[in-house]
């Protein structure tokens, strides 16, 4: 085999392997297989108790449900196909790797900007919950908030499939970054703003009104929601930093063996933030917890009998 002549699409290939370069790939398979397990296990069990949990049917745990699909897919699609295509590539099947990388590559960057996207949706939602007051309930309904869902699954694949096409390609994955950290911002410190002014009219008042107490309750969970969304998306960037770093590195000083090194173990890095949202999820959401203790405990119990 010719390894000068080996293309795969508009994806660089570079072929021959040194020990070390072996040993990254290897050490880098079994922590993603692992790691996909528990994607699998952790988002599908979240999927799964939003679905059955009649308290959890709202827009904002609808969306909720959409970022654990996309965790999801990358623990049943995206990390097995990485660990796929490396072993075809340790194995010198190229016509193999080549259609696993593939779907490797548009399967990862499609649940990447799905997940960018819905976390930002949540942060608007939130927003809107205490912008629009009684008009919440009529504006922001499950099945709007679905067809969202759906406009933002075709917009990210639409948006991965283009790079046959573009070769600055990089451009649009860079401004969608920026754009969602900027709104999520802006949201962010809303939300803040009013839980802050809220919190000092019942500071300059001696009997707190009852609605009031209630819009403060209202205003409270949006800024517990503000602030778990900028966990999930402050983990998602630490995560996707190595990544980044490895990205820059590569457009400045090229492919070397230590960045192609490096691409293996921040590829894998990257990967992993698939199994930490539901931990995140667990934590800082109530409800969510409740269920998932409650279908844990029923599962349990049910297999003992």
């Amino acid at each position: 085999m010719n390894v000068t002549d080996l293309k795969c699409f508009f994806l660089k290939v570079y072929w021959e392997q040194t020990g070390r370069e072996i040993t990254a790939s290897v050490l880098s398979c079994v922590v993603t297989a692992l790691f996909a397990l528990t994607a699998i296990l952790g988002n599908g069990i979240v999927m799964l108790v939003i679905c059955k949990t009649r308290e959890l049917h709202s827009p904002s745990f609808t969306l909720l449900s959409c970022l654990a699909a996309s965790d999801l897919l990358v623990g049943f699609v995206v990390q097995p196909c990485f660990v796929a295509y490396k072993v075809a590539k340790l194995l010198n099947h190229f016509s193999a790797y080549c259609r696993l990388r593939i779907i490797q590559f548009f399967s990862g960057w499609i649940t990447s900007g799905v997940s960018l996207l819905t976390l930002t949706g949540v942060c608007i939602d939130r927003l809107l919950a205490l912008t629009v007051h009684l008009r919440y309930s009529s504006l922001i309904t499950v099945p709007r908030v679905a067809m969202v869902i759906l406009g933002v699954w075709i917009v990210s694949s639409a948006g991965t499939i283009i790079k046959f096409w573009f070769d600055k390609w990089v451009i649009l994955p860079s401004i969608v970054v920026v754009a969602t950290l900027l709104i999520i911002a802006f949201c962010t410190s809303k939300i803040f703003q009013i839980a802050l002014r809220h919190q000092r009219q019942i500071n300059a008042q001696d009997q707190t009104i009852t609605s009031l107490q209630h819009n403060t309750v209202e205003v409270l969970k949006c800024k517990k929601s503000a602030v778990t969304v900028l966990y999930v998306y402050g983990l998602l960037l630490v995560f996707y930093l190595p990544f980044l770093v490895t990205m820059i590195h590569k457009a400045i000083n090229g492919p070397t063996r230590s960045v192609r090194m490096a691409y293996e173990y921040a590829t894998t890095v990257v990967l992993i933030n698939s199994s930490i949202n539901p931990i995140i999820y667990c934590w800082r959401i109530k409800l969510v917890r409740s269920a998932v203790k409650h279908y844990l405990k029923r599962l349990f119990f049910c297999r003992k009998s």
